[in-house]
């Protein structure tokens, strides 16, 4: 299964045979062949890659308030806020499309690094509303999204294409990470930051020298409860 109908990351409403295959705890994490090289990761199987080189720009949101790497993005009337060591999006119910995070203001290079956060708490399961990790570049974007409880890997060079879903898991799906080495990127998964599963991996599908770092979370329509989405410790171990 993966994401349908949303709108500020490219999703859009699709027959579900187009979905990447996706058959269980198993073989849960699946990767769309139409994209790069590929490689189906059996939960048994997965290895995590070790250390990795985190970027220069690192916050862990204690200070209650943005400093001068972020660019803050409460679109009213989302509210956008470091409260109790996190950065807190409360989100909106109103129709349309409402977003609210920090962008990062200077470009970062992810090659041959890795960006990670904490999701603390994630917005409610209502289907017009996601929580995204992700970088942004002049050819599209690539990373995570939560959506109606479900963890997906996504790349959108204009069109959002699936890399493989999975059920979130709040315990061992705590801390994301997205690493870049040599010309792959891989997508991964920690309950503590310290030990990390592959999520998914596969040829590094844009050019992330001059990337944007994106914590968002927001509505692309109404939304009767969408609740707060949480972050903290973003590439702070």
């Amino acid at each position: 299964m993966s994401l349908a109908a949303c709108g500020r990351y490219g999703f859009a409403t699709g027959d579900a045979s187009s979905d990447p295959a996706h058959d269980g705890a198993a073989d849960a994490r699946v990767t769309d062949s139409a994209v790069g090289d590929t490689k189906l990761l059996d939960a048994a199987t997965d290895v995590a890659l070790g250390p990795c080189t985190p970027l220069a720009i690192s916050d862990n949101f204690d200070d209650g308030t943005a400093n001068n790497e972020w660019t803050v993005i409460a679109n009213n009337p989302v509210n956008t806020t470091e409260t109790g060591g996190e950065l807190q999006v409360a989100l909106a119910s109103a129709g349309g499309a409402h977003y609210g995070g920090y962008d990062s203001v200077a470009p970062v290079d992810l090659r041959e690094h890795c960006m990670f956060v904490t999701f603390i708490d994630e917005p409610t399961n209502e289907a017009l509303v996601e929580m995204t990790f992700q970088v942004r570049v002049a050819a599209g974007a690539v990373g995570f999204v939560y959506h109606q409880g479900m963890l997906e890997a996504f790349v959108n060079p204009g069109t959002f294409m699936s890399l493989g879903a999975a059920p979130y898991d709040a315990g061992q799906d705590q801390v994301l990470r997205i690493r870049e080495d040599n010309g792959t990127m891989t997508w991964e998964t920690s309950p503590d930051g310290m030990t990390f599963n592959v999520f998914t991996s596969r040829a590094t599908p844009l050019d992330v020298s001059a990337s944007t770092v994106v914590l968002e979370a927001g509505t692309y329509g109404s939304a009767p409860s969408p609740g707060i989405a949480k972050y903290d410790n973003f590439d702070v171990p």
